[in-house]
């Protein structure tokens, strides 16, 4: 049957080949005037931001050339490439130029100024779809004066102040605060993965409350009050008396709680928040669900042994000796060949030999090797996720730089007070959330995850490109989970209606 469900939209704004136009500027360029006069050319260049993807948000950029500073009319001359350089096509009017690197040279000379100005305008729509976006997922057109977060009028200034006061990255010691980018996204609609910084806790232990006695010690007046010895003036000594109290302490439930694993679960995940993440939901998700499997021997003869020296721990017979001669009797009551082959094999180990060698030169036969493919164990998920951040104005970029901090520091390994100990880092829930209404239910669940690695590229494209304000054009931030407990076959029991793990 077809799924008739519409499929969630997950970029609502700034589309896919949506184009950003910046100003035109003007270039001047010596002409070829045989070397009489001195003749300059002026033209006219600009270029064209082009969406190319929307998660992450990137950019291609045209090159055009105008025939005056006012026209509309524009040729396609070329582009820039990845290292952030001009390549100009044969569609390139070089006039009266002999020198097309010059040309050239003066066109790269202003990518740096056009590309800013048409980023001014990639903010400006952005701004206007969110209000409309907002104003959508609240069934309002007007602002309704919330001042609580984004409300139905995210671009305006007071309420991105508003919301970045709010959610300020470290408030108390040891709290990160809630952090998002892009800046609607709390609000939006869309997909998105929530990470949740968790404060790291070993498995509990079965514990149990009994009731104790201990001595103490109880002051009970003093000796010898205000006497002196000879010339010494000697103060009143106190006096204790040993007495019993009862007390409540806390025990191991069982002896074996020390060694035992089964029965231990974490503290809840919100009884440890620290601090959330809201990111956009990275492409390329999957998931390897695997166990492990190796390949397994028993030879007739190790499972005679097995058999004996189980058989002596159990109490089952006289003695592992016996068992092994009462086997060899048997084998030799079934086959002649079988008692031969069970004595070749024992004589191939006191030599030093491999169990078969014997067997293969007098008889040129071998045991069954019983060969079976036998599980070894579970195995821990991996999860490798990569953003490419682009912010937008300056509170997104001040948002990027929190996650990057958090992400980093929750990560780090942590020292204990004394600094005798090392402590384990933080941990993280992963979430996929549907929206603003729960999980999605159709992509994996997560168990409790270690940060393995947080990567950062701060000139993923090949160049060094900041605002005015220093912070980077855009950052290429990569993560590695790794699950800390392997996946049983009872998780999925405790959600019936999703995918599962």
């Amino acid at each position: 049957m077809a799924n008739t469900s519409s499929p969630t939209v997950t970029n609502q704004i700034n589309p896919i080949g949506s184009e950003y136009i910046s100003k035109t500027s003007k270039i001047s360029v010596q002409s070829d005037d045989g070397g009489f006069f001195h003749n300059r050319e002026d033209f006219y260049t600009g270029i064209t931001l082009v969406k190319t993807s929307n998660n992450p948000p990137t950019y291609r950029k045209d090159i055009y050339q105008y025939d005056s500073a006012r026209s509309t009319e524009k040729t396609l001359i070329g582009k820039v490439n990845e290292n952030g350089e001009v390549e100009l096509n044969e569609n390139t009017n070089y006039g009266g130029v002999q020198d097309k690197e010059e040309f050239r040279a003066k066109v790269q000379k202003q990518i740096k100024n056009q590309t800013k100005d048409a980023e001014k305008k990639i903010k400006t729509a952005v701004n206007q779809d969110k209000v409309a976006l907002s104003n959508s997922e609240t069934g309002s057109g007007e602002g309704d004066g919330k001042e609580d977060g984004l409300g139905t009028n995210p671009d305006t200034r007071t309420d991105l102040e508003k919301l970045q006061d709010k959610k300020s990255g470290l408030g108390k010691k040891g709290s990160y605060g809630n952090m998002f980018y892009p800046s609607f996204i709390e609000r939006s609609a869309q997909d998105k993965l929530k990470i949740t910084i968790l404060e790291f806790a070993p498995k509990k232990r079965k514990t149990k409350q009994v009731q104790k006695t201990r001595d103490v010690f109880v002051k009970d007046g003093y000796y010898n009050p205000n006497s002196t010895a000879g010339s010494v003036t000697v103060g009143p000594i106190p006096k204790y008396t040993k007495k019993q109290e009862n007390f409540t302490d806390t025990v191991f439930s069982d002896p074996r709680d020390n060694f035992t694993f089964d029965s231990r679960k974490r503290v809840e995940f919100g009884k440890r928040t620290l601090g959330s993440i809201l990111l956009p939901i990275p492409d390329g998700i999957s998931d390897v669900n695997k166990v492990d499997y190796k390949d397994g021997n028993l030879n007739p003869a190790q499972a005679f042994f097995a058999d004996s020296v189980s058989a002596a721990f159990l109490g089952e017979g006289e003695g592992p000796g016996e068992t092994i001669a009462d086997a060899f009797d048997a084998a030799g009551k079934k086959s002649e060949d079988v008692k031969k082959a069970l004595g070749g094999f024992f004589a191939s180990k006191t030599l030093g030999l491999s169990g078969n060698e014997v067997l293969a030169r007098t008889q040129g036969q071998i045991f069954n090797n019983n060969l079976e493919l036998l599980f070894n164990g579970p195995t821990l998920r991996d999860f490798n996720f990569q953003f490419k951040i682009s912010p937008r104005d300056d509170d997104e970029t001040k948002q990027v730089k929190k996650i990057i901090r958090a992400l980093k520091q929750s990560s780090a390994v942590q020292k204990s007070k004394s600094g005798i100990f090392l402590v384990s880092p933080n941990t993280y829930k992963l979430e996929f959330k549907q929206g603003n209404r729960g999980p999605q239910s159709f992509l994996p669940k997560f168990k409790e995850c270690a940060l393995l690695q947080v990567s950062v590229n701060y000139m993923p494209e090949g160049s060094y490109m900041t605002y005015e304000d220093t912070s980077m054009v855009t950052y290429l931030l990569t993560l590695s989970f790794r699950e800390i407990e392997p996946i049983f076959n009872s998780d999925y029991e405790e959600h019936p209606d999703s995918i599962g793990f």
